[in-house]
C-alpha cells in the first residue's frame, strides 16, 4: 500500500486485497480454534486418545 500511494487505482486494489487478507487471517483463526476444541475433546485433555 505505501508503495502505490501515488497511483489511486492501484491503491484501491490494494485496500481491497487486504479486506481478503484480514478474512483469510479470520477463517483461518477460527478453523485452528475448532481443531484445538476437536482435539481436547478427543484426548481428554490428556495428551493421548480416548480408549487407549
Amino acid at each position: 500500500m505505501i508503495a502505490n500511494a501515488n497511483n489511486p487505482q492501484r491503491r484501491a486494489e490494494s485496500i481491497g486485497s487486504l479486506a481478503w487478507i484480514c478474512g483469510g487471517g479470520i477463517v483461518l483463526g477460527a478453523s485452528l480454534i475448532i481443531a484445538g476444541i476437536i482435539i481436547n475433546i478427543a484426548t481428554n485433555n490428556t495428551g493421548s486418545l480416548l480408549g487407549s
